[in-house]
């Protein structure tokens, strides 16, 4: 989430359009309990701080985990309570067709947003794939933006590398090959940060002083791996 965040501000001050506050993201998280092996999806959604509002990555990465640990705690309060049958009350058909209601009555566009982008983590095998004989090389996720979430990052993990999937509404985010270039630099800045490097420091865009890195900062407890980052990115047309 923090390659993303730094990414997502890099990319929103290149148009001038990066907001005071910071930018929120839905992230997917399991329901599924351990050694429960139902044949359904036990998933719900999140809300955490991206901290764009920050420049200093060490400090964006300080404020995004503990906004993601206090979303956890949260979700765990209230875990037992979540439904996660999604058949009760035929509920696929009521969400298909709010959703349908959504697309054609704009209203995405007339209610104030609740996130500004998802963002998704999937562990993946750290052994080689085959199929058919070939080795697989990488393993790019694609997801779907939706209404109201112009933007879609999804990450995949495969052997060494961390292989992200973007996708987005085209019009929304005409030059999203500029996102993929931000995230492979900000997984550089961030390793370099958190094995000790000085990264380039810039001024706080709220308080315009400069922001340096925590002295002193336990690198293992932030470790940022050696992993290669691989991106892919698509923009589709908003359908009419």
């Amino acid at each position: 989430m923090t390659i993303s965040a730094g990414a997502l501000r890099r990319y929103l001050e290149t148009t001038d359009a990066l907001p005071d506050g910071p930018l929120i993201a839905a992230v997917p998280v399991s329901l599924r309990k351990a050694g429960n092996s139902d044949m359904n999806n036990q998933v719900t959604a999140m809300l955490c701080n991206l901290a764009t509002d920050i420049a200093d990555p060490i400090r964006q990465l300080e404020a995004i985990v503990a906004s993601s640990t206090d979303s956890k705690k949260r979700l765990e309060d209230i875990r037992d309570v979540i439904r996660t049958d999604m058949t009760w009350l035929g509920a696929p058909i009521i969400i298909t067709g709010l959703a349908r209601l959504m697309g054609q009555a704009k209203l995405a566009e007339q209610l104030p947003a609740i996130v500004n982008v998802l963002i998704s983590n999937v562990p993946g095998p750290r052994e080689t794939l085959y199929c058919a004989g070939a080795r697989m090389i990488n393993y790019f996720p694609v997801s779907i933006p939706s209404n109201g979430s112009v933007l879609n990052i999804t990450v995949q993990s495969y052997l060494d590398n961390l292989d992200f999937g973007l996708i987005a509404c085209r019009t929304a985010v005409p030059d999203i090959e500029k996102l993929v270039d931000f995230l492979i630099d900000e997984f550089g800045r961030l390793k370099k940060a958190a094995s000790g490097g000085e990264p380039k420091v810039k001024k706080d865009r709220n308080k315009g002083s400069e922001r340096r890195p925590t002295v002193g900062l336990n690198c293992s407890r932030w470790s940022v791996s050696d992993r290669r980052v691989i991106a892919s990115a698509t923009a589709h047309e908003r359908s009419k």
